[in-house]
C-alpha cells in the first residue's frame, strides 16, 4: 500500500500526465489510419485497441494490458463511435445548452435557479473535464443526464 508521500507526489503526478500524454498520442495514431472513421470501432470498446500495432511502445498498455478510453472525451468518442457519434454528441451539448440559454430567465422569475446551475454543471463539467478524462461513463454520464432531466422537465413548463 503506498505511503502518503508517495500517493501525492509529483512523481506520482508526472507519471499520471505522462501516461495521459501517451494514450493522447495512441488516440490521435488511431485516427491517423482512417480506419472505422464513420462508424467508430464500437462504444466501449476502446480496450481492444494494440498500441504495438499502431508503432507505439506504450509504458502503460505493457504494464495493464489494455487501454480503457483515451483520457479525453472527444479523442475517446471519435474512435468509439466516429463521426456519427462525435457529431451526435456535438448536438446533444449544443441542444442542452441552447435550452439552458432559454431557461435562465424562467429559473430567475421563479426562484429556481438552481434547476439552472444543476444544468450548466451537468454540461460543463463533462466538457472540461472531457479534455482531460471521459467522463461521460457510467456514474459521471447517469448524473449529468438526471441533471439536465431535471432541467428540461422545468423548461417544459415554460413551453
Amino acid at each position: 500500500k503506498p505511503d502518503k508521500n508517495e500517493r501525492f507526489s509529483t512523481e506520482r503526478i508526472q507519471k499520471s500526465d505522462n501516461e495521459r500524454v501517451e494514450n493522447w498520442q495512441i488516440a490521435i495514431r488511431k485516427l491517423s489510419t482512417a480506419e472505422d472513421l464513420a462508424w467508430g470501432i464500437g462504444p466501449q470498446d476502446y480496450q481492444s485497441i494494440d498500441p504495438r500495432t499502431l508503432g507505439i511502445e506504450s509504458s502503460f498498455y505493457k504494464r495493464t494490458g489494455k487501454l480503457s478510453h483515451a483520457h479525453n472525451l472527444f479523442l475517446t468518442q471519435l474512435i468509439e463511435q466516429g463521426f456519427m457519434g462525435f457529431a451526435a454528441m456535438l448536438i446533444f451539448f449544443f441542444l442542452a445548452s441552447m435550452r439552458l440559454k432559454n431557461l435562465w430567465s424562467f429559473c430567475k422569475a421563479t426562484n429556481r435557479q438552481w434547476i439552472w446551475a444543476a444544468g450548466l454543471g451537468a454540461i460543463m463539467v463533462p466538457v472540461i473535464a472531457g479534455f482531460f478524462n471521459t467522463p461521460f461513463y457510467r456514474e459521471h454520464a447517469m448524473l449529468a443526464m438526471i441533471l439536465i432531466g431535471a432541467m428540461y422537465s422545468e423548461t417544459e413548463k415554460t413551453s
